[in-house]
């Protein structure tokens, strides 16, 4: 039922507990099934607003997972901040990850009140082929170290192994890695692990897909972060919204110095940051989104709408499971222990790079213009400045060069920029160093020109 009580579907499915250590909780996560079987092909309704999908074989009513009884909400909130980009969609444009789409739901079985349940898209084949037009029937969907959820693990061995077996300090056999696995959404995929501070991750929470076409790549796709934004440390102590956890070094240990980092579980991204290319683009865009969706405004306006969201059901729903009213006072202590983890966590992650990257001196602040204002764009790194945009703020790393290139609108051309070292060119490369303001100039009466000369692996 909607919320303004119109029946939005009402069929026969089958339902079963769903979830692994989530099964240990009082109320558990449930499975529901379209068969034939059960009464119903599919699930014929748009659950989800804000995508055009209106046919479900699967759907997951979860209970929260780990974060039960603590905020109800973290790891949709995190999947939020991949989906819906608001106010820096200008900026970052899209990401290359693909989240499961949520809605919170109150669940009544056998007419008794059930609680929360977030109502989710399910990772299978059906997900697979909704959101990246592939066949169904003709893929590999691998989790963990090399279990198949749908074909074989063949192709994953095989990789696994020439993984293992090869170096790519190279830029020429760095290619033939991105030819075979997909770096921008490998490494923005990796980006939300570390920043969200996911502890589950890199030992658990591993799942990617292979289509059989031709030329096809490994795809990574993110889920379950119940155990972020300050859940649970490495050390286990509990719900403390501590931010200060170095996990770039936890995502490319080999020694198993973290419980979750032996040397399979980070061979990946070990193996792709020894092309100093690929180094260099994984830092800068880093920066980016701890500029962008991990700043720590953003986050903070994102976790206010989501306590607004729950906060007419969370009284109730304590009640239901702990039996006695007054648990709103310990709810909003559990969400503001995410915000102070919001709050902190990108100014630890810059620190974290410098601990953990020895070619990067400090962090550098950058100012980026154009004049006049409304002649031209700016791209730097991967992120896209418009006149709404600028002048915009930023943090970048000292010795990590960053790609900066001028676009002029229609009637007007590159002049020139405001380092006068940086020369003529629209596109340069810009090496940060601190409180450094860079305008792009433009003249009028003329026409736009320019060229892109981004590295082909990394589009």
């Amino acid at each position: 039922m909607e919320p303004d009580g119109q029946i939005g579907f009402s069929v026969d499915v089958g339902a079963e507990l769903f979830g692994s250590g989530s099964l240990t909780l009082p109320q558990k996560s449930l499975l529901l099934k379209a068969k034939p079987a059960f009464g119903a092909q599919e699930i014929e309704y748009q659950v989800f607003p804000e995508i055009p999908q209106d046919k479900y074989k699967r759907l997951a009513l979860r209970n929260s997972g780990q974060d039960w009884g603590i905020t109800m909400f973290r790891d949709a909130f995190v999947g939020s901040l991949g989906r819906e980009l608001g106010d820096v969609a200008p900026v970052v444009g899209s990401l290359p990850l693909v989240f499961q789409a949520f809605r919170p739901t109150v669940v009544y079985l056998n007419g008794q009140y059930w609680g929360i349940h977030n109502a989710r898209e399910q990772h299978n084949k059906y997900f697979i082929a909704q959101h990246f037009d592939a066949d169904e029937d003709e893929m590999d969907f691998i989790e963990f170290y090399g279990k198949a959820i749908e074909g074989d693990s063949i192709e994953w061995q095989r990789f696994w192994q020439w993984l293992s077996d090869n170096h790519f300090h190279s830029d020429l056999k760095f290619n033939e890695l991105a030819q075979r696995n997909d770096m921008p959404n490998f490494t923005d995929y990796c980006i939300f692990q570390i920043a969200s501070d996911n502890v589950d991750w890199p030992g658990k929470n591993w799942r990617r897909f292979l289509s059989h076409e031709p030329g096809a790549r490994w795809h990574w796709l993110p889920y379950d972060f119940d155990l972020s934004f300050g859940l649970m440390n490495t050390d286990f102590s509990w719900n403390t919204g501590f931010a200060g956890q170095n996990a770039f070094s936890r995502a490319i240990d080999s020694s198993f110095t973290h419980w979750a980092s032996s040397d399979w579980q980070t061979l990946v991204l070990r193996r792709s940051l020894e092309n100093q290319s690929y180094r260099h683009y994984f830092l800068n865009r880093t920066a980016d989104l701890l500029n962008t969706v991990f700043e720590k405004e953003h986050l903070l306006a994102r976790i206010d709408s989501f306590e607004n969201l729950y906060l007419p059901e969370i009284d109730r729903h304590f009640e239901r499971w702990f039996y006695s009213p007054g648990w709103l006072s310990y709810w909003r202590d559990n969400v503001q222990k995410m915000k102070n983890f919001a709050q902190s966590r990108a100014d630890y992650c810059f620190e974290h790079v410098l601990e953990t990257f020895p070619e990067t001196a400090a962090t550098a602040q950058i100012t980026l213009a154009v004049e006049p204002q409304d002649a031209g764009k700016l791209d730097f790194s991967t992120l896209h400045f418009d006149t709404p945009q600028l002048p915009w703020q930023g943090r970048y790393f000292q010795g990590i060069p960053v790609p900066v290139k001028a676009v002029a609108k229609p009637g007007w051309t590159f002049s020139g920029w405001s380092l006068h070292d940086l020369g003529m060119a629209d596109s340069i490369s810009l090496m940060p160093t601190d409180n450094l303001a860079l305008t792009a100039y433009f003249t009028s009466d003329s026409i736009p020109t320019g060229t892109d000369t981004a590295a082909t692996f990394f589009r």
